[in-house]
């Protein structure tokens, strides 16, 4: 079974070899008192597999607000995908402050901005569809998605099956880039092949591919427990 884990670079020399074939996504969780939180993201239009590609997590005073998390956006979009066409991003719709700040003050933001207004009442089915789309090894994430790594290995539900509202700050981020896509359902989906484009001997390539992995598996179990 391979890493979920990859490398940034290989990843993002991947899908720019790739980009026709994936959408790209930025979901916004904004905090200005505990965090902000910002997943990039991309979805394969046919295979609908999804690779998480880079985060921001911002959790000290001083450091979440608009003015210094977008300029850290734009030179992300900038090295994983500089064409702005590929690109959509979405918010939570609570934080209508924060869209209203991007129009207002960040005129070089020129990524369509939506707000999240499905499925914001349903976690649960949400959570549900990220643990079916880790047992079908149909997500990767790069070695940068350090915060969104441990949020799955920590999720956690109280004795009465009930979420524990910590701790969920990129999870969140994660369910409004799936609603955005329309991503529902894994029928039909296929895992991720990450392919280089090389010369070298069969066993050459597969030293190399295994090099571009990291670490394990998130254990799914703890969607349940």
């Amino acid at each position: 079974k391979k890493s979920i884990v990859h490398k940034y670079d290989t990843i993002v020399q991947f899908l720019k070899e790739n980009r026709r074939d994936y959408d790209f996504f930025i979901s916004f969780d904004p905090g200005s008192a505990k965090c902000f939180a910002v997943l990039f993201g991309a979805i394969h239009r046919y295979e609908k597999n999804v690779i998480l590609i880079d985060e921001i997590y911002a959790n000290k005073f001083g450091e979440n607000s608009v003015g210094k998390i977008m300029p850290q956006v734009i030179k992300k979009i900038e090295e994983i995908n500089p064409n702005l066409g590929d690109w959509l991003s979405v918010y939570d719709n609570a934080a209508s402050w924060f869209a209203n700040e991007v129009q207002n003050d960040w005129e070089e933001y020129k990524i369509p901005l939506f707000p999240c207004t499905k499925d914001i009442n349903n976690k649960e089915n949400k959570l549900s569809l990220i643990k079916d789309i880790l047992i079908k090894d149909l997500m990767i994430m790069t070695d940068r998605c350090i915060k969104t790594y441990w949020e799955m290995e920590n999720y956690k539900t109280d004795d009465n099956g009930r979420i524990v509202k910590e701790n969920d700050h990129i999870l969140d981020s994660a369910r409004y880039l799936l609603n955005l896509a329309n991503y529902y359902t894994t029928e039909g989906a296929r895992p991720v092949k990450i392919k280089k484009k090389r010369s070298g001997t069969p066993y050459q390539d597969y030293i190399e591919d295994k090099k571009g992995e990291i670490y394990g598996d998130i254990d799914v179990d703890l969607f349940d427990s």
